[in-house]
């Protein structure tokens, strides 16, 4: 048999230690994306589509600082896309539980208006760790009916991927009801592919979705 090599208990402390200064590194970049208070003013990217009888601008804001129309305009546009996704499966619709999700201080919005102000689509989503990534996570991307197969959708998530690599995330993430076949293949197309950590069904438990993930590969680990 051959040697097996012991690790001291001095070197699972140092491997500790380094794991702990990562973990501080990743919050740290993490901490300077939640504090701007607008992510998307560093950003040299293109914000405005405009193709034949279309157009739209994306902007973004803290969920505080929607103004009361825009904001009742993103919760109702969420119940009216998503509520029937919910009933189909064991989760069920809790509009209060869903309200405290969207308006949580560190939800952000990217809202998508077209030149005369009307309201087309939002996307939420936060700076955060997962495990111990730094990710964008994208918690919802709605779109009117009337604004959508225009490209409206990819142009945002677009938008979302630009601040992933601008602030150095790990990666892009998001949840996806198995049953929500449009949205699947929507992202799918757009590159993203089942994370790491979505759970796998198993005999006895049954999941309603799936996680999805697109890597930066543009994405430098933090220093320590």
């Amino acid at each position: 048999m051959g040697n097996k090599q012991k690790i001291s208990g001095k070197d699972r402390r140092a491997a500790l230690r380094e794991e702990k200064k990562k973990a501080l590194a990743s919050r740290a970049l993490v901490t300077r994306a939640k504090e701007k208070l607008d992510p998307l003013d560093e950003l040299s990217i293109n914000l405005k589509m405009n193709l034949v009888n279309f157009d739209a601008i994306v902007t973004c804001s803290h969920w505080n600082s929607l103004d009361p129309e825009t904001a009742e305009w993103v919760l109702k546009l969420e119940e009216t896309n998503v509520r029937e996704m919910y009933e189909k499966c064991d989760w069920g619709w809790n509009g209060k539980m869903k309200k405290e999700e969207m308006t949580d201080d560190d939800a952000r919005y990217l809202i998508a208006r077209s030149s005369d102000g009307k309201r087309l689509g939002f996307s939420h989503f936060r700076f955060d760790m997962d495990f111990d990534d730094e990710v964008l996570y994208c918690y919802e991307l709605q779109i009117e009916e009337h604004a959508r197969r225009k490209g409206l959708g990819c142009f945002m998530l677009g938008v979302l991927e630009a601040l992933t690599v601008h602030y150095n995330m790990k990666k892009t993430m998001l949840t996806v009801f198995k049953h929500n076949h449009p949205g699947k293949t929507f992202f799918k197309k757009n590159g993203y592919k089942p994370d790491e950590t979505s759970p796998e069904d198993t005999e006895d438990e049954i999941f309603c979705y799936e996680i999805l993930s697109k890597y930066n590969i543009h994405f430098v680990a933090p220093a320590v």
